[in-house]
């Protein structure tokens, strides 16, 4: 980082007031290690006064909330993990469906904000690749917001995996290419996070075992979705007229605007594109 000016000017324009700026001055950390800082501060590992009050205010990220609970279609049955679970508010929205809610996170600050605001839910410290859960754990897992700042996607997506129980799924909301440099992924966080093209999420997710990847970007917006596959049982031990789930998700709300469409003509193939890229198999990419 160059001179005090920048740091300044960077500072006010993230709204950061003097607590974190008195918190920049007594960490001792060289210049150059300004922007990996305060991009800590404010997204990657949040803390202070101002991060208590963002991350616990009711419409935090609640355009990609409304993402990952419409695409999962929770309900009373399902034990959910939320990684990276920031202040609690999906939590909290996870308990009002009835559902078992879990989080982890990896700032001190935001576990006690999580607990305060998501009270009947259990929160962890611990990192999304190192999961401190028996394996077929859960349900559901998601992440909001997430995967951008993680430098190891695909261990950190085996890990959800692993503790997901068969037929599992998981949603993962992030920020597209496209957003870089806007409100929603301001420098110098945007140069310390990683964005993914549609078609990279999808080989991520299949990289890390999962299946039927399914990916919607509404504006920048990008929903990626998948399951861990079922484990089928002997004919014998079957439940009578039980319907195999042949394909997921079943539903798939979008953020901002509704959708008159009905459902076979929402999900048809026609609406699709496959991608070229080799490899990724059913994986496919919706636009809107």
């Amino acid at each position: 980082m160059g001179s005090s000016r920048e740091r300044e000017w960077i500072l006010n324009d993230l709204g950061l007031e003097a607590q974190d700026r008195a918190a920049w001055e007594a960490s001792g950390l060289p210049d150059d290690a300004f922007e990996g800082w305060v991009t800590d501060r404010v997204a990657r590992r949040p803390s202070g006064d101002r991060a208590r009050a963002v991350y616990g205010a009711d419409d935090v990220h609640d355009f990609a909330r409304r993402a990952i609970v419409d695409a999962l279609g929770l309900g009373a049955h399902d034990r959910v993990l939320d990684v990276g679970c920031g202040g609690g508010l999906l939590l909290r929205d996870v308990l009002a469906l009835g559902a078992e809610a879990t989080g982890v996170d990896h700032s001190d600050a935001m576990v006690r904000l999580a607990r305060d605001r998501a009270p009947g839910s259990t929160v962890w410290l611990a990192s999304a690749e190192r999961l401190p859960f028996p394996d077929g754990t859960f349900t559901a897992v998601t992440m909001s917001v997430v995967l951008f700042f993680l430098e190891t996607p695909v261990a950190a997506l085996r890990e959800a995996r692993r503790v997901l129980a068969a037929g599992g799924r998981i949603a993962v909301y992030t920020t597209a290419p496209e957003l870089r440099g806007t409100p929603a992924a301001p420098e110098p966080v945007a140069s310390q996070g990683h964005f993914y093209h549609d078609d990279q999420l999808l080989d991520l997710a299949r990289e890390a075992g999962l299946t039927d990847p399914w990916v919607t970007n509404d504006g920048g917006g990008q929903l990626l979705t998948a399951r861990v596959k079922s484990v089928l049982r002997p004919p014998q031990e079957r439940t009578p007229h039980r319907r195999a789930v042949t394909r997921w998700p079943r539903k798939l709300s979008h953020v901002r605007s509704p959708v008159s469409t009905s459902w076979s003509d929402r999900f048809s193939p026609s609406r699709y594109r496959r991608p070229n890229r080799p490899g990724i198999g059913s994986g496919m990419v919706r636009r809107r």
